[in-house]
């Protein structure tokens, strides 16, 4: 059974890889906040463009101003994520800067904001496609 050290004790083969992994990690919640950012902005915008394209009385308007909460909040949350994140930057540059261990209260911060956005997002859509589905 391999024992598993701690980064100090760490071979430079395992801190390579542990840098690789962290890179892809960062580079995946940036995707991430993209795409929550480009799918909660485009689907308020074609909820608010095609609004008028329904004809009579709505049903269940109740489903579609939900919708636009649940979507602006996730849009939000995904700016606040991305300043989360670049505050986390910047207090891991300032430890690494002072030789201080590697910890900050803002990675917490990104990743509640980043899993939230999404969630959020699921609603926005699943009450974005309810309120369809009975207008349509």
């Amino acid at each position: 059974m391999t024992k598993h050290k701690d980064s100090e004790g760490s071979s430079p083969e395992a801190e390579a890889h542990r840098s690789h992994l962290r890179d892809a990690l960062e580079r995946n919640a940036r995707d991430q906040d993209r795409a929550v950012m480009t799918i909660s902005g485009g689907a308020l915008a074609l909820s608010l463009t095609f609004l008028g394209d329904f004809s009579g009385s709505h049903q269940g308007l109740w489903l579609l101003r939900l919708s636009w909460l649940f979507l602006g909040v996730s849009l939000a949350l995904t700016v606040l994520s991305m300043q989360a994140s670049t505050s986390n930057i910047r207090a891991r540059i300032r430890q690494v800067d002072q030789g201080e261990p590697e910890k900050t209260r803002w990675r917490f911060a990104t990743r509640l904001a980043t899993t939230l956005a999404a969630w959020v997002l699921v609603g926005g859509l699943a009450s974005l496609v309810s309120f369809a589905i009975l207008n349509v």
